[in-house]
């Protein structure tokens, strides 16, 4: 499962693979910032982990809420990256 998000939170590409893993349809995750997937704590500990890894990948465990409302435990690898000429950065997630 991939997904992308922008700098502000927004999904910008999601695997399909999202949508059969938590059983969210893909128009729905689109309106969801990343913090309102990941359970509070594990929104917290991805912000300090992202703020100071910088361009390094950073492995983790996060528990994601599944549409039924229970939490799914994964394993993430996580980047901030930019693309050339492009001072917006972006993260990549691999659960």
């Amino acid at each position: 499962m991939i997904i992308v998000w922008d700098e502000g939170g927004n999904a910008r590409y999601i695997s399909k693979s999202f949508e059969k893993m938590l059983g969210y349809d893909l128009s729905q995750v689109r309106t969801l910032k990343w913090h309102e997937l990941v359970s509070p704590q594990g929104a917290s500990f991805i912000k300090n982990t992202v703020d100071k890894a910088a361009e390094h990948s950073q492995t983790f465990t996060a528990s994601l809420l599944h549409t039924n409302g229970e939490y799914i435990r994964s394993e993430c690898n996580l980047k901030k990256n930019r693309r050339p000429n492009d001072r917006q950065p972006f993260l990549r997630q691999h659960l």
